[in-house]
């Protein structure tokens, strides 16, 4: 078996906790950024969402699957029941699950997220995992994102692989792997044909620009073909080291953005992988971030192919613009 995107990474259990934004037991600092707990209170929660197998990796395999890409997933979970059922629910997706590996000793990952003010605070659980690459079937793109282990060893496995093999790799740095700094990452960078930031991701390992044109230039030079970053509200930019591109959000209500990144990758990638020009990938991550931050949770807006035609179809003239 072939495969279009094999995804690494991280998987998790996402709890979404829907608080109650009228209760006098908390409330949002927006001149330091902190949402403040009554402490020792009973906190009213009005509606709990579970997603069993969050994470980047999951968010993005599942999202190209859905999008009509042939798929598979690297990562490690817990011996436990969640593990089981993660299992169980990437098959029913479509996604395959050879490469799935068990983790005997600690348990599969927990996020719990809180929702207020359409906003989120994420507090996360992640068990030390020991990564090892596996002997992949052929496949044209791996989708490398977010893990917690042992990034060294698996770093250097990983590279070594991309330069010896006919694959593509995607990267979008997580959290714990923006932690190892500029010099570890740089080796990623320079054998990756695209790379996914966010703008204050961008500027933690360049450091701030004048411009988005100089900030592009500076991620840019780190060695990727394609350099995308994206701003929140503001829409995102690419770099493939001649033209810029710029495309604006595809506007839609706003309930939670937990996966929002993951979903403009998986359109992105998808787009790219189905020969579209940058431009276009632009519009299928924009598009698919949209829907996915319109309902709750990381995965339930994730587009299928039939649904973003129709969207593309009836939109037209949403495009990106050279800057």
């Amino acid at each position: 078996m072939s495969f279009d995107i094999i995804a690494i990474g991280d998987t998790t259990t996402d709890i979404f906790l829907d608080i109650d934004e009228n209760s006098k037991l908390c409330k949002v600092d927006k001149r330091t950024q902190e949402l403040k707990f009554k402490f020792k209170s009973k906190i009213p929660v009005m509606g709990v969402h579970r997603v069993i197998g969050g994470g980047n990796a999951p968010n993005h395999v599942m999202g190209a699957s859905r999008l009509g890409l042939k798929t598979a997933i690297y990562t490690v979970v817990g011996h436990d029941d969640v593990g089981d059922s993660f299992y169980h629910k990437i098959d029913k997706e479509g996604i395959s699950n050879k490469y799935i590996s068990y983790d005997s000793k600690n348990g599969t990952n927990l996020s719990t997220i809180i929702d207020y003010d359409e906003e989120r605070t994420v507090l996360s659980y992640h068990a030390d995992r020991k990564y090892k690459l596996p002997e992949f079937e052929n496949t044209k793109w791996i989708y490398f994102s977010s893990i917690s282990g042992n990034h060294d060893e698996f770093n250097e496995q990983l590279v070594n692989y991309i330069k010896n093999n006919s694959v593509k790799l995607a990267f979008n740095p997580g959290s714990r792997q923006m932690i190892l700094g500029l010099v570890k990452l740089k080796k990623i960078f320079e054998v990756s044909d695209i790379v996914f930031v966010n703008k204050s991701e961008a500027e933690r390992l360049v450091g701030e620009a004048s411009s988005i044109k100089n900030l592009m230039k500076k991620f840019y030079n780190l060695g990727m073909k394609i350099a995308v970053i994206t701003d929140g509200q503001k829409g995102s930019y690419s770099f493939d080291g001649t033209t810029f591109y710029k495309i604006n959000i595809f506007k839609s209500k706003v309930l939670e953005t937990t996966g929002c990144g993951d979903a403009y990758g998986s359109g992105f990638l998808s787009a790219i992988i189905k020969k579209k020009t940058i431009a276009e990938a632009m519009k299928w991550g924009s598009i698919n971030a949209s829907s996915v931050i319109s309902k709750i949770g990381s995965q339930d807006g994730l587009l299928t192919k039939k649904q973003m035609e129709s969207i593309l179809s009836k939109h037209d003239y949403f495009q990106a613009r050279i800057l």
